[in-house]
């Protein structure tokens, strides 16, 4: 489950690279 989390911030900091 946590990898879930950490996943999802990855996937935020990818936008916000964007």
């Amino acid at each position: 489950m946590r990898s879930r989390v950490i996943y999802n911030i990855i996937n935020v900091k990818n936008l916000a690279t964007i």
